[in-house]
């Protein structure tokens, strides 16, 4: 198995995860790219399949672009050109990495993600991700876009296909349809921390895009899901798309979650269509069983 070691002090080492990148061999064979300790200010985008990201130390991948920014070719960015990290590829790893945007929050700046996942077998094992409003997406795109320009990007014409992620014994900070996407998604032993909003609303933890006829969305497993946002103020998920799949069981919920737990966005019709469920969970915003809706 190849090894590359990125070290932004060692002149002897890959000075960034960009110029490791793109030094990866052709193929699909297994490599492993370690990361020591300290702040890589950059935009990696991982095109290459069956890579290993290892952080030995603070790693930090941090970018500041945000969705409101007027870009180069006189339009708006958009959220799906601002992502600090893409990983589209398939049968990548990443472990004890910390993915951050530092625009700041959505009131200001808009959409910002910290990381753009869209590919099958995609694992994260005790790694953070920290951003305000759209934090996490995770792909496939839904087919059309409501807003002209909505999916401005690299995958914006791509072929939409099945995407799954695991993560494991991570942190996830956000305050507005944080974790969004169409993929297949599980997350096991995490926090979600949904952090206070800088003007008045609800928060919102998942936004949902699950692809009509896929059997799961997001599935969360034994997670923690905490605030600083005031008592009742927090949404586990709307949907995005009318076929919104989000399943939240054996987790711990703050005082932060309203007592409804789920909120239909404004769409009526997808109350027949979207799938929410509660099961076994505890804590002062527990209580649902079964289905939302």
């Amino acid at each position: 198995m190849c090894e590359y070691i990125v070290d932004w002090k060692d002149r002897s080492c890959y000075g960034s995860l960009c110029e490791a990148f793109n030094d990866l061999p052709a193929g699909k064979d297994p490599v492993t790219v370690i990361v020591k300790e300290g702040i890589y200010r950059e935009r990696p985008n991982l095109k290459r399949d069956n890579v290993t990201l290892i952080g030995e130390g603070n790693v930090r991948i941090v970018a500041g672009e945000y969705a409101l920014r007027i870009h180069e070719d006189g339009r708006k960015v958009g959220t799906f050109r601002t992502a600090t990290f893409m990983a589209d590829c398939d049968g990548f790893t990443a472990r004890n990495i910390t993915f951050e945007n530092d625009a700041g929050q959505g009131s200001k700046v808009g959409q910002a993600l910290a990381l753009y996942g869209d590919g099958q077998e995609q694992v994260y094992e005790n790694c953070r991700f920290y951003g305000f409003q759209d934090t996490i997406f995770l792909g496939p795109l839904p087919p059309s876009e409501i807003q002209i320009g909505g999916f401005l990007g690299e995958k914006q014409f791509a072929e939409r296909r099945p995407c799954s992620m695991v993560f494991k014994g991570c942190r996830i900070e956000g305050n507005i349809d944080y974790i969004f996407g169409g993929a297949d998604a599980r997350f096991e032993d995490c926090v979600l921390f949904t952090r206070k909003r800088e003007t008045a609303g609800d928060c919102y933890v998942t936004a949902a895009s699950t692809p009509e006829g896929q059997e799961r969305g997001f599935l969360f497993d034994n997670c923690r899901f905490e605030s600083d946002a005031p008592k009742g103020t927090v949404y586990l998920g709307r949907p995005w798309r009318n076929y919104a799949r989000t399943e939240i069981r054996n987790s711990y919920l703050d005082a932060g979650i309203n007592p409804i737990g789920w909120h239909d966005w404004n769409k009526p019709e997808a109350r027949n269509t979207v799938l929410y469920t509660e099961t076994g969970n505890y804590g002062p915003g527990a209580g649902r069983e079964g289905s939302a809706f």
